[in-house]
């Protein structure tokens, strides 16, 4: 690579990298913040991310990744619950001490009850499962307390209520108070997405229904017109085999494309976003388009988006030389439930 090519990837890079840094640093400083038991300092970080509505280029919150971060963190080390203790009495006006700990204990429920099928669980696992999440639906009760009508627990107690097991109604009610509050919540349409999955309440006629009407509903929000994409996703994700024919149909690819197309407008430098185009434009036989994102993406492939490294190898190699007689098929790699 020249001196010329080198100087201009290198460009790019950096303004990536600058585009995310303000809500990296963010985060950081809070975290930080935590540590120190500075809790007024890190409550003025968090509302200032919340009131100001900052995205990360996934489109999801900087509020919600924050809280998440937090949550695993005193999920991971006992030798933080003092602190969050002082956080919460320093707090008492502020929800956020509250929603950490409603995250904390969720990843702890799954902890203790692991990822087996739910047949494999043992009972004492179960117990402990659900106390953890009665102690995370107390918390959020907690925030609601301090700050009623927020938007942050009403969307948080949309996945409890499916985690739970409550009624389908009970999971539909909470989400429609939580978009009553805040109709493009990410956090709300993504419990309810979940919800409405095959393996748990729902099938992919009413998935698919679904995201379609949350993109009527909410047509300029590009996060929200990512559920079409993800529910397309789901309709084939048991059936590899079927993905290239399912995503060549010709209504099939223009609601896909244009929903990342209108998700890349808002967040041109996600990763993300450009990683899913091209690997879609694969499938699709798209190979204009995807030698388009693959000129954006270069090296740096997203491999929680592709099957694996030998898909992503093979998109390159399809759009440089042409159509092969079969440019996407791959098994999948083998997984344990």
């Amino acid at each position: 690579m020249g001196r010329l090519a080198c100087a201009i990837v290198l460009a790019v890079a950096m303004a990536r990298a600058a585009a995310t840094a303000p809500v990296l640093d963010s985060a950081d400083f809070a975290l930080d913040s935590f540590r120190r038991g500075r809790f007024g300092e890190l409550d003025a970080t968090l509302d200032r991310l919340a009131n100001d509505d900052v995205r990360m280029n996934t489109g999801e919150r900087a509020t919600d990744v924050l809280i998440a971060r937090l949550g695993q963190m005193l999920s991971a080390d006992e030798t933080l619950l003092p602190q969050l203790e002082r956080w919460r009495l320093a707090s008492k006006r502020r929800p956020w001490a509250e929603l950490s700990q409603a995250t904390r204990e969720q990843s702890l429920a799954w902890r203790a009850r692991g990822g087996g099928y739910a047949g494999s669980v043992p009972a004492d696992a179960w117990l402990a499962f659900y106390a953890h999440l009665e102690s995370a639906e107390a918390a959020l009760a907690r925030a609601l307390k301090i700050a009623p009508g927020a938007r942050e627990p009403l969307a948080a107690r949309v996945l409890l209520a499916l985690y739970r097991g409550l009624p389908a109604e009970e999971i539909a009610a909470r989400f429609n108070e939580a978009v009553r509050v805040d109709p493009v919540s990410p956090k709300a349409h993504d419990a309810m997405f979940l919800a409405l999955t095959p393996r748990w309440h729902g099938a992919h006629d009413m998935l698919l229904a679904f995201a379609r009407e949350v993109a009527h509903r909410e047509p300029d929000d590009p996060y929200l017109a990512l559920l079409v994409v993800r529910a397309h996703q789901e309709v084939v994700s048991s059936d590899w085999s079927a993905e290239q024919k399912y995503y060549r149909a010709p209504n099939v690819w223009a609601e896909v494309s244009g929903a990342l197309e209108k998700f890349l407008a808002s967040y041109p430098d996600s990763s993300y976003g450009h990683n899913l185009l091209a690997r879609l434009a694969l499938l699709g036989g798209q190979r204009e388009v995807l030698r388009r994102e693959l000129a954006w993406i270069g090296e740096a492939s997203d491999m929680g988006v592709w099957r694996d490294q030998g898909e992503f190898m093979r998109a390159r190699t399809w759009a440089v030389f042409g159509p092969m007689k079969h440019p996407a098929a791959s098994p999948p790699a083998a997984q344990t439930p």
